[in-house]
């Protein structure tokens, strides 16, 4: 094994990157398939893809409060994104008051509903909607 390494370290650079599988140039025939390539590709994708996964776990056990908190998370938009959706929708087809009146009376329950199963910051979040400062939300929803 010494000896290999001698000669290797004696052949130069040249030499030693010619027989690198990992070299991205193809010097001679012993590498003409492409497939280094590929191989260097996957590897750097499936490198990528653990680096990335290993961010987004730390991202959320630090920021969003670990698997609960992404759960608590994703529960709450779940009701107001289509929500949200739904009053642009009638913005735009510009509804009549009796559809406005309606959908405020289902929001409403409906945000209630999800405030009373999440709990926390949530309840607080009600309250300051409850509290309509700057008249920003429905009266209803007081």
């Amino acid at each position: 094994m010494l000896a290999l390494r001698i000669r290797t370290a004696s052949m130069g650079h040249r030499a030693l990157k010619q027989r690198c599988p990992f070299s991205t140039s193809s010097p001679s025939s012993s590498n003409s398939g492409g497939g280094g390539r590929a191989r260097n590709l996957a590897l750097g994708l499936a490198s990528g893809t653990i680096l990335t996964t290993a961010a987004a776990i730390t991202y959320i056990n630090n920021h969003v409060g670990g698997s609960d908190g992404l759960v608590r998370t994703v529960s709450f938009y779940s009701l107001a994104i289509p929500k949200y959706i739904q009053y642009r929708a009638h913005m735009i087809m510009q509804s009549p008051d009796d559809v406005w009146d309606e959908l405020h009376a289902e929001t409403s329950k409906a945000g209630l509903d999800k405030i009373m199963e999440l709990q926390g910051f949530y309840v607080k979040s009600g309250q300051m909607a409850a509290a309509n400062i700057g008249n920003a939300f429905p009266k209803i929803w007081q």
